[in-house]
């Protein structure tokens, strides 16, 4: 179990469009909604990116965070200091 020092730094991440790479080559893109500190996401407006243009909706998803390879936020992240 994560310790208290050691959540994910996605805070400056929430309410943006953010792509997540998941193990076995595949991609979701959607707004973050929540997380928690095992990085288990909450997107809304998910979309499967198949392959180049190719897209399946799946509106709000839970992924577990042990498939998760990587986030990227997909718009301008403000950090606060």
């Amino acid at each position: 179990m994560p310790q208290n020092n050691q959540l994910p730094e996605l805070r400056n991440y929430m309410g943006k469009k953010v792509s997540v790479r998941l193990n076995g080559k595949r991609y979701v893109e959607g707004s973050l909604m929540g997380f928690d500190p095992f990085m288990n996401l909450t997107l809304d407006n998910a979309q499967e990116v198949v392959s180049g243009n190719q897209r399946n909706p799946m509106g709000v998803v839970v992924i577990r965070g042990n498939s998760v390879e990587m986030v990227e936020c997909l718009e301008q992240v403000n950090y606060r200091k």
